[in-house]
């Protein structure tokens, strides 16, 4: 499991922790996000523009295929 943290003037407000997937019907690697969240009084900031950007550079990176995220409907 990866973990990217977001910070604002030195102080945490968001994370995000990536972890290896594999899609079968492509043979492809990628990265699956297994929990992201931004606090509160950051969002509306870009910070959780900023955080999915990071978690597409880690991917690149890592030279993966894919970024892989679902949420549920409520959220």
């Amino acid at each position: 499991v990866q973990a990217l943290i977001a910070e604002l003037d030195g102080v945490a407000v968001g994370y995000a922790f990536l972890m290896p997937a594999y899609e079968s019907a492509y043979a492809a690697r990628g990265l699956y996000v297994a929990d992201f969240f931004v606090t509160e009084p950051a969002r509306e900031r870009g910070v959780g523009r900023v955080l999915v950007a990071a978690c597409a550079a880690q991917a690149r990176r890592e030279g993966k295929s894919f970024l892989w995220w679902a949420s549920k409907a409520w959220n």
